[in-house]
């Protein structure tokens, strides 16, 4: 959802949708709590992702502005999409196994250690995941530099290791009126024949979190999304 060439005709102020900061900030209240150091010298589009990264946000830039969203439990479907409405074949991409995780193990400056703000780690392990693996320990590594406290980082450890368990990705050209989504915009597929209808499990669908969007030559408008599972999100 982060748009890096849109970045790039930054204006402060004028392409933001203030609103959407406000909501955000009240559904990151006592829970999300950023302190560090933003290096000015490093690119702004990747200090921005490192800020997302320490929030799960998803920055968007839609009609002219910066819309900020946080990614929580029980985000609700802006559009079901069946059959008729695919004018593509769809591609469904399964994880690759080294996406997925057992471990994370995820580096931060500890706030208790003192006001050096010492290097330390948080580990996270599931042994569910270790079984399903067969054994085979397979390890992610993340850095929060604008989180100091350990809760917080052991639960952004944690829901990043249960994303990667949830990972398959899917992409098909849609018809015209698909382009009133937008990326970060949770779709539902209600296809039987690949698992995804009533008789699944899957009442109205499975959900989507939509990742990229681009208008084609023919007007059609080709998506990608990857699987969306509200019971992992953080709030």
């Amino acid at each position: 959802g982060l748009d890096h060439n849109a970045l790039g005709a930054w204006s402060p102020g004028l392409h933001i949708d203030l609103a959407s900061f406000q909501t955000a900030r009240t559904e990151a209240a006592g829970f999300y709590k950023i302190n560090g150091i933003i290096d000015t010298n490093v690119q702004l589009y990747d200090n921005i992702g490192e800020i997302l990264e320490s929030m799960n946000g998803v920055l968007v830039f839609q009609g002219g502005k910066y819309i900020l969203n946080l990614k929580k439990a029980g985000e609700v479907s802006t559009k079901t999409f069946i059959h008729d409405e695919i004018l593509s074949p769809i591609s469904v991409q399964m994880p690759a196994k080294d996406s997925k995780y057992n471990r994370v193990t995820a580096d931060y400056r500890n706030k208790v250690s003192g006001t050096d703000y010492n290097d330390d780690i948080s580990i996270v392990d599931n042994a569910t995941y270790l079984t399903e693996d067969n054994g085979t320990e397979l390890e992610g590594r993340i850095r929060l530099d604008l989180v100091d406290d350990e809760t917080l980082v052991t639960a952004i450890a944690t829901y990043t290791l249960n994303e990667s368990r949830f990972q398959q990705t899917i992409a098909f050209d849609a018809a015209h009126t698909a382009i009133r989504l937008a990326c970060g915009d949770i779709i539902k597929m209600k296809l039987d024949e690949f698992g995804w209808g009533p008789d699944d499990g899957y009442t109205n669908g499975k959900p989507f979190r939509i990742n990229t969007m681009a208008l084609n030559a023919n007007n059609s408008i080709s998506i990608t999304a990857t699987e969306y599972e509200s019971s992992i999100q953080l709030i």
